[in-house]
């Protein structure tokens, strides 16, 4: 009788336990371009936090670990967010060797949560992402997919949960536990794919991407100590670079031009477009450091003494021509507005209601849209073009003007801006009151600032003006108050100095748990500046102002309980408290010589 032959066991590393799973997919994203980090904890994430650990001394490399999911997300997206305004941080490297970044320059951005309920706290952060065109890499971890219905603990169906709010979707299960499959069947293609679709390499659509990788117990490694010195190594993936730059950083018009040495080469023969007749409207992302359209655009404004109506967070709040009260110019005084003939549009303008009417006016107006992105914002159909660069514009010979002479657009440059500045009089002449507040923070305030939304932004909106903040940022991707100081702790992580959040007290109420830090985490110079009028007041703004009082406090401005000093003090944040000009001033100067987390509270009630 033949001896009966037995199958050989499997050599060791054949199987990937759930550790080195994780640790190749951290690698490969890594080798991607994600290179920092939120971790929200888990037991089912598990993996991914050794993983991490195993490379967190590594180059370049940065986690950051928050207990909440929700506050993690908008911390990852507070971090890309300001990625776009330290671009100059690799710069000096081989193009191959650079952190790849959107067109925008923001670059993406890691989120790690556990199973069941946890990715779902990630939404709203993803919703922003997804509006405001911010990269961010999601990976959720999950049993898995055969416990699928079978009511095993903290199991649900997280695929494609984010619905058609992400980029793409790559469901990692466990068929890629054999070292061969994670090797050659595609992991390193897949993360190429995820990163290049959260940059918007190819779509010039960035925004979040997501990730469900399932893992089987063990969660920890069988030896994390000998698993922490063998795999110390870096990854090498010496399969291929990013993209190819011609690919990833589109060739414009401006490289063309370039080479001619002419800076438009589309000026027509023609006064359709008169420059007396133009004006800009800039929106939220219509400046970047690494893209050309504000800059290009403002140095038109310039050259062409076209008003600018400035989102407060476009970028180009300080350029000299930008409108201070725009938005109360163009409802009130309508014998500049007959004037507009031509409006170019950059960035995404959401701000206010006479900005869009102005954008809805297809009979009177020829409306430019400029955007470096795959998408833009035409609200109501009215754009006549859409460009992709700024020096693809039509314009008019400098000489070819309605009515001749330089002077004529001059002064009636010099009427908006007049206008503009007599209503930001208007609006600071009495009392101690949002605009008020607005000005003096905008003058005491050299570096990055932070707004909430609601009357807090649209307070800026009307009196900033002149020098100011060197960046400004609002979630204004869907303009919700959710994750504001989230937002602000990962802009101050980024950025590396003190960042100025301004939010009113309902903002800060329904984020307030993201004071909340971990003992061994880094905790960035952030002042959190709460603008407290008793709730909600835009919605005193609004149609609503007409309903009873009762229902106008109890169901839109909805006033809370809240006592702002206990809960700074118990977070370990530094509180001051404000209630005149020259006290806030005093705070605003003292912030120079603080570090870490202070909240200063502006009692407007």
């Amino acid at each position: 009788m033949a001896a009966s032959v037995k199958t050989p066991e499997p050599e060791p590393r054949d199987i990937l336990s759930s550790y080195e799973r994780a640790l190749e997919l951290v690698d490969h994203l890594k080798h991607w371009g994600v290179r920092t980090w939120v971790y929200a904890p888990g037991s089912r994430s598990a993996p991914l936090a050794y993983a991490l650990e195993t490379r967190r001394n590594m180059e370049d490399f940065d986690i950051h670990v928050r207990i909440d999911e929700r506050a993690a997300a908008f911390t990852a997206l507070g971090l890309s967010l300001a990625s776009a305004s330290f671009v100059e941080g690799d710069a000096h490297l081989p193009v191959d060797q650079q952190v790849p970044r959107t067109k925008a320059g923001h670059r993406a951005i890691g989120l790690i949560t556990t199973s069941g309920s946890a990715p779902a706290h990630a939404y709203p952060a993803v919703l922003e992402a997804s509006h405001s065109g911010v990269p961010l890499v999601v990976v959720s971890a999950d049993r898995p997919a055969m416990l699928r219905g079978t009511g095993a603990n903290q199991t649900t169906d997280q695929t494609q949960m984010f619905g058609s709010h992400v980029r793409e979707f790559f469901d990692w299960q466990d068929e890629t536990r054999l070292v061969e499959c994670v090797e050659n069947m595609g992991l390193h293609g897949q993360t190429r794919r995820i990163v290049a679709a959260a940059l918007g390499a190819l779509t010039n659509t960035p925004g979040p991407v997501h990730i469900n990788a399932a893992f089987w117990e063990p969660l920890t490694p069988t030896d994390f100590e000998r698993y922490a010195k063998e795999m110390l190594l870096p990854f090498e993936a010496a399969r291929g670079t990013f993209y190819t730059h011609p690919v990833y950083d589109w060739p414009s018009t401006k490289d063309s031009q370039a080479n001619t040495g002419h800076q438009h080469s589309n000026a027509v023969e023609s006064d359709e477009w008169p420059d007396e007749a133009t004006v800009v409207v800039a929106g939220t992302g219509a400046y970047s450091r690494a893209g050309d359209t504000g800059d290009v655009v403002g140095r038109l404004a310039t050259e062409r003494k076209w008003p600018i109506f400035a989102e407060v967070a476009s970028g180009l709040r300080g350029h000299p021509n930008a409108v201070p009260a725009y938005s109360q110019v163009l409802s009130k005084d309508s014998y500049l507005l007959r004037d507009i003939r031509r409006v170019i549009v950059v960035g995404h303008p959401t701000l206010n209601r006479p900005t869009q009417g102005l954008l809805r006016d297809k009979e009177t107006m020829s409306v430019d849209v400029v955007t470096q992105m795959g998408t833009w914002t035409d609200v109501w159909g009215a754009a006549n073009r859409v460009f992709a660069s700024a020096y693809d514009l039509p314009l008019a010979p400098l000489e070819k003007t309605r009515v001749p002479g330089a002077g004529v657009k001059a002064y009636r440059l010099s009427q908006w801006l007049k206008s503009g500045h007599d209503w930001v009089e208007h609006c600071i002449s009495s009392g101690y009151g949002q605009h008020q507040v607005a000005q003096v923070i905008w003058e005491g305030t050299s570096g990055p600032l932070v707004l909430g939304a609601s009357t807090v932004i649209r307070s800026f909106d009307t009196v900033a003006h002149g020098p100011g903040p060197s960046n400004v940022y609002s979630n204004r991707g869907l303009a919700g108050i959710d994750g504001n100081i989230a937002t602000a702790w990962g802009i101050a992580l980024e950025s590396k100095q003190r960042v100025r959040l301004v939010v009113g007290d309902v903002t800060f109420a329904h984020d307030m748990s993201a004071l909340m830090h971990g003992v061994h985490e880094q905790v960035p110079d952030l002042d959190v500046v709460v603008m407290d009028n008793g709730g909600g007041q835009i919605f005193g703004t609004l149609e609503h102002a007409q309903a009873p009082e009762h229902i106008l406090q109890r169901y839109f401005a909805t006033p809370q309980v809240l006592n702002i000093e206990h809960i700074a003090r118990a977070v370990g944040a530094d509180y001051e408290r404000t209630s005149s000009l020259d006290e806030l001033r005093a705070a605003l100067g003292n912030g120079n010589k603080l570090s870490g987390v202070r909240v200063i509270h502006i009692d407007l009630c």
